[in-house]
């Protein structure tokens, strides 16, 4: 975005009969869908900033609205989820991975460890001994409602291979909870056919 000349966005001065003009001028995308429309300030610079900022806050609310930042992990504390998966993602173990399954895992993780799966408390900032089986089945089921079985399936198996890690390394973790929890394996998109399959087209 180019800076304003004075200081506040989208405030525009024209000169009408050799008067000062002040407008406010919203995003073009906004005013084609109506959201915001011009509004012209008056001649009066300091009342005219203090209208365009007014309107700037209102325009910042709607973008929050619909598009909210993505949540942010803090300092990564001792012995909770994100210091295991920060630990996994720096061991001999996770660099055996391909480069995209590396990549992918981190993803995952990122996402995972900033979601409030209780409600409250960030993944990332929950004590690794604390997450209990059916805490990560729940874990499981927001993934399924949030990204689809497949993405869900590999999510978990991300988290699972950071856990089976942490039980290694990880004083007091001594059971992978993601281990076990019944998670179906998904039918490959290409099957072969048995012929009473093909006979029965």
């Amino acid at each position: 975005m180019r800076p304003n000349p004075h200081g506040v966005r989208y405030l525009k001065l024209t000169r009408r009969d050799n008067r000062a003009v002040f407008h406010w001028l919203p995003p073009h995308r906004l005013r084609q869908a109506a959201l915001f429309r011009p509004v012209t300030l008056g001649s009066d610079f300091e009342e005219a900033v203090a209208k365009a900022t007014d309107l700037n806050k209102r325009v910042d609310a709607y973008r929050h609205r619909i598009n909210p930042p993505k949540p942010v992990l803090g300092p990564i504390k001792p012995m909770t989820v994100g210091d295991l998966i920060r630990q996994f993602e720096a061991s001999p173990r996770f660099a055996q991975y391909a480069a995209r399954t590396q990549q992918e895992y981190g993803w995952f993780y990122r996402n995972m460890e900033t979601q409030r799966y209780d409600g409250k408390t960030m993944l990332g900032d929950m004590k690794a001994r604390k997450i209990t089986r059916q805490f990560a089945y729940s874990i499981y089921e927001q993934c399924v409602r949030k990204h689809g079985l497949e993405s869900a399936k590999k999510m978990t198996s991300a988290l699972r291979a950071a856990f089976k890690y942490g039980t290694l390394k990880m004083p007091g973790l001594n059971v992978n909870p993601i281990s076990g929890l019944g998670i179906r394996n998904l039918p490959p998109r290409r099957q072969r056919w048995t012929d009473g399959q093909l006979t029965g087209c």
